[in-house]
């Protein structure tokens, strides 16, 4: 495929993870269930703060469930944590 942006790459894969029927908040990986999140809070003026837990794996956020199949999906971004050494290269 012909891409209309030549400096255009492909960095983003999307995962279909596995999650464990008897506790869906966990996931296979390497044939061990494994459990991978954070809480956030995010403050609000005049407001209480929200709070939310970031759901992730090994290869990155969780962006979409489906509890009935058992399964997580996640993207995973090349350029996570080198944006700025791509920026770099860019410059020179």
């Amino acid at each position: 495929m012909e891409r209309d942006n030549p400096g255009e790459a492909d960095v983003v894969d999307i995962y279909a993870e596995k999650l464990n029927s008897a506790n869906p908040r966990q996931y296979y990986f390497n044939g061990a269930a494994r459990r991978d999140s954070a809480e956030e809070v995010i403050p609000r003026a005049g407001a209480k703060p929200v709070t939310f837990e970031i759901e992730s794996t090994v290869h990155g956020p969780v962006i979409h469930r489906e509890n009935k199949e058992n399964v997580a999906y996640t993207v995973e971004n090349a350029m996570a944590d080198n944006e700025l050494s791509g920026a770099a290269g860019r410059l020179q």
